[in-house]
This record gives structure tokens, C-alpha cells and sequence, in this order.
């Protein structure tokens, strides 16, 4: 009875202290009550991944002192980790500046690809109030990509007893942090895969991006911009519009699809995807492709 007490009580000393900096309290406690829904030995299991990145960090880091940019880093990293917690997520690890998460694991949630995408949104909001105290702050101004992917992938504790790492890997790891990637590209602010977008049940609005083939990867996937504003009649027009004219690229139809471009443009100037595929078209037009197929080989992570 007393060694009974006894290994329950370790067991759920070693849960809180493996998992109190990863995930949220309530779901540590979750974890202590069903220990049968925590596998640490690694085990497959369908995730939604979110990665998250600062652009043109090395940029902040020459212009801040290193205390400075440590507070900066803290402040940042603290306000995402509380939106991630709040949405259930794990945080799996900070990489630098970069932010990685997982749903779905430990413990199960339907929903997470809906919490991933909520947490996107909720960081590029905060981070646009916390702006305007970084700029006077620090004289920064920080904007952030996310890339979100849904799919199979290991997660469980890698690692040594004396360093715990509840971690996922796989495939889809790297997709979702390739995606993280893309933004750059594209020049927007959150990019999802088909993946994560069945799993949203049409509650977020998006665009078709283009289709893609990632480094290391040879199937091609579509991606799309997840809007964090939601479908304002700007952002509605602007998706109709640009899927229209992606239906005749991806026929190979370059001329008529450049006309409906330049028509785009004229309403979103500033719209970097349009610009894209402009340049895209204009480049088709004077050396066609030999075979097409619609699918973006993307060069850069």
C-alpha cells in the first residue's frame, strides 16, 4: 500500500516536472489523472505542427545590445508561449528565435488544427500591440511568418534520462517548418497546408496559394494564406479574384492568367503573391515550359 503511494506520487512528480515547461498546468494535470492517455515511448499519431520565426533577425540583433535582446527575446518568446499554452498546444522547442509547437500531443484534441490556426492568428494580433511598445522600447519593429502543417509524425520523450525532450519527428515536421519558410517567398504573414485546411471545416479564410514541391520532398502540396484579419470583403474580392487567374496558370493558359493578374494589381498594389505570378507568367510567356504540370519547385527553405 505505502510503495503503492509511494510510486504514484514519483510518477506524478516526474510528470509535473517534465512537462510543467512544455505544456499548459491544466493539461499537466490531465496528464497526472489519465496516465494512460501519455505515451513517452514514441508513438505515430496524426499532429498539426506550427512554426513560427522573426524576420530579418540578424538585422535586431546588430542594432540591440546583448541585454537588450535577451529582454526583447523573453518578453517576445513569453507573450507567444501564454498564446500556445492557452490554445493547448505543446511548445516542443525554441530554436533561436524560432518557436516550434504541437497539437494533438500529448493528449488528444480533435481540434487541433483549428487551435493551431487560432494561435497563429492570436500571435501575429499580439505582436502588432506588443509593437508599439517594442518601438519605443527597443526601436524595433518585429513582424513574424508561421507555417502550419497537419499530418503523421513520432512524437514522444528522445533523449536521456537526464535530458527530457517530448519532441515529434518526421516528414511533416519538416514540411510544416518549410512552410514557416515559404512566407518569406510569398510575403505573407501565415501559411497552411491542404492538410491543415481539411481539418478547419471552412471557419477560416484563406487562398490558394500555389503547389509546391519542397526541398526534400518529392510530392508536390498546396498551400494556402491563412488571412488573419478573416474574410473582410477586401480579402473575399482579393481570393476570388487570384483563384481565377490560378486557374488558367495552372492550364498553362499564361497570357490570359497575366491579364487577370495585371487587373489585381491595379486594386493590390502591394499584394507580393500577385506580383509573384506575374513575374511568373511574364517568364512562361517568353520561354514556355516544356512539360507542365503547375507545381512550384521551391529552391528555398
Amino acid at each position: 500500500e505505502m510503495y503503492e503511494i509511494f510510486v504514484i506520487q514519483s510518477r506524478n512528480r516526474y510528470i509535473k516536472r517534465a512537462f510543467s515547461s512544455y505544456v499548459p498546468p491544466a493539461l499537466v494535470k490531465r496528464l497526472i489523472h489519465e496516465p494512460g492517455g501519455l505515451n513517452l515511448k514514441g508513438e505515430k499519431r496524426e499532429i498539426t505542427l506550427l512554426f513560427s520565426d522573426i524576420r530579418g533577425f540578424t538585422s535586431i540583433s546588430e542594432k540591440l545590445s546583448p541585454e537588450m535582446l535577451g529582454m526583447l527575446l523573453n518578453d517576445y518568446l513569453g507573450a507567444m508561449t501564454n498564446i500556445l499554452f492557452k490554445e493547448k498546444g505543446t511548445l516542443d522547442k525554441y530554436i533561436g528565435d524560432a518557436v516550434m509547437a504541437i497539437y494533438n500531443a500529448p493528449l488528444d484534441d480533435p481540434d487541433h488544427p483549428i487551435l493551431a490556426v487560432r494561435t497563429a492568428i492570436t500571435m501575429q494580433s499580439t505582436l502588432k500591440e506588443l509593437n508599439k511598445r517594442y518601438q519605443k522600447q527597443f526601436n524595433v519593429d518585429m513582424r513574424i511568418g508561421i507555417g502550419i502543417h497537419t499530418g503523421k509524425a513520432i512524437v514522444g520523450n528522445f533523449g536521456s534520462p537526464r535530458r527530457f525532450n517530448y519532441t515529434a519527428m518526421g516528414d511533416a515536421v519538416n514540411l510544416a517548418s518549410r512552410l514557416e519558410g515559404q512566407t518569406k517567398y510569398y510575403g505573407v504573414e501565415i501559411i497552411i497546408s491542404e492538410g491543415t485546411l481539411e481539418g478547419l471545416g471552412g471557419a477560416f479564410m484563406v487562398r490558394k496559394l500555389d503547389k509546391i514541391r519542397v526541398k526534400g520532398k518529392l510530392e508536390p502540396v498546396e498551400i494556402f494564406q491563412l488571412f488573419s484579419e478573416g474574410a473582410t470583403p477586401e480579402n473575399t474580392a482579393l481570393a476570388e479574384k487570384f483563384d481565377m487567374a490560378m486557374e488558367s496558370y495552372y492550364k498553362g493558359e499564361f497570357s490570359t492568367a497575366l491579364n487577370m493578374l495585371l487587373d489585381i494589381e491595379k486594386f493590390y498594389p502591394t499584394d507580393r503573391p500577385t506580383q509573384l505570378m506575374m513575374e511568373r507568367c511574364q517568364k512562361f510567356i517568353e520561354k514556355p515550359p516544356e512539360q507542365w504540370d503547375g507545381v512550384h519547385t521551391a529552391t528555398s527553405k
